[in-house]
């Protein structure tokens, strides 16, 4: 069995779990061969620049992996390759392996401060924003299955199919149900509750509950919101102190970015509101001219880190500012007081200085915008 080009193999395998390795019997000429005893039919491709990890399965910048350093990148070459066998994984979903990443934002904003290392659990997370589309068929469902007062839900897009565009005009609350009827709906755990027992009355269905960290089954099987942790370790696809979710490491943040590059305010893509969900993918265009740029999903895959909607997580707003320097290094969740939530990743009418990783912002989790909408994590075993 083999595959050519590590990056066509890391495009192939990086949906699916970590289970037992195969050793490869040779990688030359960007073929990797092994021979497949199991007669198992899911494997992953993974790469290292030790023998003895850490294992990666980014999907860009294969030939480059950032190492510890003070003012500039430093790199090593993969050199070494691994064939894992896996099971499924949660479709549209991509595996984020746990570990430590630096959390905040390098350009120097107050409440973005100190750049800090956290440690995450691995988990996965959905590769684009929920659409519309998806959106709705949750929300029908939920009609009739307990969720009487999800919103339709709204879409801003100006192409001719709105509906792969991001859902929008939902509120943290919202998002928060949604998640647990779309678990509900797949035969999955819920993740939220309406207190700490964990029984099927107290499932979080209707109204504006004030959701507790102690509510949450946080090792539930169903869909929930990213923490912010999460949120930022995703968005920074493996690198380390970059502005955006792409190459963008030290000197002024202005020149990382164009329109080629994310929806923001002024990007002058051909959309006035949003983007479809995934749109930069390489034939993104500026200003209604010839399609440039090239595919933006980020080192681990995801599509609209920065930029289209901002994204809702399950956070609270610390005024303080002080959570960053006082709270948990392992599985951070935020504070456990106040009412404002969090939402990450800058929207279509938002400047692109609001677009970087570190960065953060917050609503009332009542309030439904035209600016933020979300997307699905679920835990890993």
């Amino acid at each position: 069995m083999s595959v050519w080009g590590c990056a066509v193999s890391l495009l192939v395998w990086a949906i699916l779990a970590p289970a037992q390795v195969v050793v490869p019997s040779s990688y030359q000429n960007g073929q990797l061969s092994w021979e497949n005893t199991t007669g198992h039919s899911y494997y992953r491709v993974e790469w290292s620049p030790s023998p003895n990890g850490p294992w990666r399965r980014t999907l860009q910048y294969v030939d480059l992996v950032e190492s510890g350093y003070t003012s500039e990148p430093g790199t090593a070459i993969p050199l070494h390759y691994r064939v894992v066998r896996t099971t499924n994984e949660p479709i549209h979903m991509t595996f984020i392996e746990g570990g430590p990443f630096d959390m905040g934002d390098p350009s120097g904003l107050l409440w973005n401060l100190p750049v800090h290392t956290i440690n995450v659990s691995s988990f996965y997370i959905q590769r684009i924003e929920v659409s519309w589309w998806l959106w709705n068929e949750v929300w029908y469902w939920g009609l009739s299955h307990g969720y009487p007062d999800l919103p339709a839900g709204e879409v801003i897009g100006t192409s001719l199919v709105r509906s792969n565009h991001p859902v929008v005009e939902v509120s943290w609350h919202d998002a928060v149900k949604w998640c647990n009827a779309r678990s509900e709906k797949e035969n999955l755990e819920p993740v939220y509750y309406k207190w700490s027992i964990f029984i099927d009355e107290n499932v979080y269905r209707t109204g504006t509950y004030d959701i507790q960290t102690d509510y949450v089954r946080w090792d539930a099987n169903g869909y929930r919101l990213p923490t912010e942790a999460e949120w930022e370790k995703a968005a920074r696809g493996g690198l380390t102190r970059h502005y955006y979710p792409w190459r963008s490491f030290g000197g002024d943040y202005s020149v990382h970015i164009d329109g080629s590059k994310a929806n923001y305010f002024n990007s002058y893509d051909p959309f006035t509101y949003t983007t479809p969900c995934g749109y930069y993918k390489g034939g993104q265009e500026i200003g209604g001219l010839e399609p440039e740029g090239i595919d933006m999903a980020n080192g681990f895959g995801l599509y609209d880190m920065a930029g289209n909607v901002s994204e809702h997580v399950w956070d609270r707003y610390d005024p303080t500012h002080n959570y960053y320097t006082t709270g948990p290094t392992n599985d951070p969740r935020g504070i456990g007081y106040g009412e404002l939530r969090l939402n990450k990743g800058g929207s279509w009418d938002d400047h692109y200085s609001l677009l970087m990783c570190g960065d953060h912002h917050f609503a009332n989790p009542t309030n439904r915008q035209t600016t933020v909408g979300f997307r699905c994590v679920r835990a890993a075993d």
